[in-house]
């Protein structure tokens, strides 16, 4: 049978941040590896196949010791970005998009700073976008987005729709 059903995950980071590294992670009946709000893992190399759901699932302001990895087969080949960017964060390149399934807001008391690294691909699901900053009565949050593609390794903003539309 599936493998992951206990945590819905091959592999399930619980407020841990191991480093795996040349591994394959295939097979789970939802997501490959699960990194919940707590946890920023370093992977590369690996290679992650026939999942369930996504590959790789991760909260926003935990991407910065993500490297290159391959997917194939899985649900989605991209990792799955959840929750705010509340924190200075950078989004590398990890040779898989990044598909942002809910809104994803920059914002802290004292600004946050999101970095998208040069050939990095951002999609987002119908109706979700990236928003910079944030004023709830009476409180302003803060946020900013260093965003520099190159003419080499330019960095896209897409739609994750089966057929996108403008």
């Amino acid at each position: 049978g599936a493998l992951g059903n206990a945590k819905q995950s091959n592999i399930y980071f619980e407020s841990a941040s191991p480093t795996i590294t040349n591994s394959t992670i295939s097979k789970s009946s939802v997501y490959g590896i699960y990194a919940d709000d707590g946890s920023a893992p370093a992977l590369s190399g690996n290679n992650l196949l026939n999942n369930s759901s996504y590959p790789i699932s991760v909260q926003s302001s935990k991407t910065s010791n993500l490297g290159p990895n391959t997917a194939s087969n899985n649900y989605q080949d991209g990792i799955e970005l959840r929750g705010n960017v509340t924190l200075n964060t950078t989004w590398p390149d990890t040779s898989l998009p990044y598909i942002v399934t809910a809104d994803v807001t920059i914002n802290s008391l004292s600004t946050a700073t999101l970095t998208i690294e040069p050939g990095v691909e951002i999609r987002f699901d119908p109706a979700k976008g990236l928003y910079v900053g944030l004023y709830t009565y009476p409180n302003a949050y803060y946020g900013a987005l260093i965003a520099r593609g190159t003419a080499v390794e330019p960095i896209t903003f897409t739609s994750n729709a089966a057929i996108p539309a403008p």
